[in-house]
C-alpha cells in the first residue's frame, strides 16, 4: 500500500511552488523536450505550438470545470479567471488543447493529422508527470478497497486514488508507445486505450457530480471514442490494413489484409507475369542464329573470318561475263564451266 501524502506546495527559500501547477508545467516541458529530440527539424514549430496548447488547455480546463463541476453555473463563470482558486477538468484541457492545435495548423498550413500523431506520442508522458501533482495533493480520492500496491493509506483506510492510478496508466501507455514506436498510429491507439481505460477507472471515483448516471469525465471518454470511430469511417476503404496496424500487426499482415479486401487485387497479379514473358521470347530467339553461324564456317577458319569473306565474294559473282568472252565457241564454254568450280569450289559454297 502506498503511503498517504498531502503536499499542496513546497517552499524553495522565499518561493512557494504549488505542487499541482509545478508538475503540470514540468510535464509540458518534458513533452516538448522529447518532441524536439524526436523531430529536431521542427523545433521552432513545436516550441510555438506547445505554448498555444498550454494556453488552450488551461482555458478549456477552467471552462469545463465552471460548466460541469460547480453547483452554481453563473458563479462558476464569473470566477472562471481565478485559476489560483483551483478547479480544472482534464478533458476540458484535452479539447482546449486540441482546438489550439487545430487553429495553429490551419494558420501555419501544417498537416493536422501528422501533427496530431506526433503530439499523441508524448501526450501520455506529459499527462503522467502532471498526474504526480494530483497524486501528491490527493485531488481525486476513490472508493475504499483492500491494502495493495494500487491503493493509498488514507486516514480512514485504504482507498483507490485516481491521480495515482491515472499516473500509472499513462506511464504504461507511454512505455507501449516507445516499444511500438515504429508502428505509428499513436493518435488512434491513445484514443482507444485511454478512452476505454479512463471510462472504467472513473467508476472508482467518489464525490463527482453525475449526469444520467455518469460523471463528466466519462462523457469525455465517450467523445474520445467517437473521434476514433470517425477516423475509422474516414479510412473505411482500407479499414482491414488500418485496423491491423492499429492493433500492432506487422506490415506483411497488413498488406495481406489489404489485398484480401480489394476485389481487384488478383487481376494485376495475373497480368504482371504475362508482361515479362513477351520480352523474354525475342531475347532468346536472336541468340540461336548467333550459335548456328559459326557452325557453317570451316573447322580450320575462325568464326569471324567467314563473315568477312562472304560479302567480299558477292561482288566477284558478276565477274562471270569474262567467261562469256569465248562465246564464239560454245564447246569451249562448256569446258570452261566445269573448270571454274574446280578452282573456286572452296569459295562459292555458302
Amino acid at each position: 500500500m502506498i503511503p498517504y501524502l498531502h503536499l499542496e506546495y513546497f517552499q524553495l527559500g522565499p518561493i512557494k511552488l504549488y505542487t499541482w501547477g509545478f508538475f503540470v508545467s514540468f510535464g509540458f516541458l518534458i513533452a516538448l523536450a522529447v518532441l524536439i529530440k524526436k523531430h529536431p527539424k521542427e523545433k521552432e514549430h513545436f516550441t510555438n505550438l506547445l505554448l498555444y496548447i498550454l494556453i488552450g488547455a488551461m482555458a478549456g480546463a477552467r471552462l469545463a470545470y465552471s460548466l460541469f463541476y460547480t453547483s452554481d453555473l453563473s458563479t462558476g463563470l464569473k470566477n472562471i479567471y481565478k485559476i489560483w482558486d483551483g478547479g480544472m477538468s482534464s478533458f476540458g484541457g484535452f479539447f482546449g488543447g486540441f482546438l489550439a492545435v487545430l487553429l495553429y495548423a490551419h494558420f501555419k498550413k501544417l498537416d493536422l493529422y501528422k501533427t496530431a500523431q506526433k503530439l499523441a506520442f508524448v501526450l501520455p508522458l506529459g499527462l503522467a508527470i502532471g498526474r504526480i501533482g494530483c497524486f501528491l495533493i490527493n485531488d481525486h480520492p476513490g472508493i475504499k478497497t483492500i491494502a495493495s500496491p494500487l491503493s493509498l493509506a488514507y486516514p480512514d483506510g485504504p482507498r483507490f486514488d485516481l491521480g495515482y492510478l491515472l499516473m500509472l496508466f499513462n506511464i504504461l501507455i507511454f512505455i507501449y508507445f516507445v516499444l511500438r514506436r515504429k508502428k505509428g498510429l499513436f493518435l488512434e491507439k491513445y484514443l482507444l486505450i485511454y478512452g476505454i481505460g479512463r471510462f472504467f477507472l472513473d467508476f472508482l471515483r467518489i464525490g463527482e457530480p453525475k449526469y444520467a448516471g455518469l460523471i463528466p469525465s466519462q462523457y469525455g471518454s465517450i467523445l474520445l471514442l467517437a473521434i476514433l470511430v470517425y477516423l475509422i469511417i474516414k479510412n473505411r476503404n482500407n479499414y482491414m490494413g488500418w485496423l491491423s496496424k492499429l492493433f500492432g500487426g506487422d506490415e506483411e499482415g497488413q498488406n495481406a489484409e489489404e489485398s484480401a479486401v480489394n476485389e481487384n487485387a488478383p487481376e494485376p497479379t495475373e497480368q504482371e507475369p504475362e508482361a515479362p514473358v513477351a520480352p523474354e521470347a525475342p531475347e532468346e530467339t536472336p541468340a540461336e542464329p548467333e550459335v548456328e553461324v559459326p557452325a557453317e564456317s570451316p573447322e580450320s577458319v575462325e568464326g569471324a573470318e567467314p563473315e568477312v569473306e562472304v560479302p567480299a565474294e558477292e561482288p566477284e559473282v558478276p565477274a562471270e561475263p569474262e567467261v562469256e568472252a569465248p562465246a564464239e565457241s560454245p564447246e569451249s564454254v562448256e569446258e570452261a564451266e566445269p573448270e571454274v568450280p574446280e578452282e573456286e569450289s572452296g569459295q562459292q559454297q555458302f
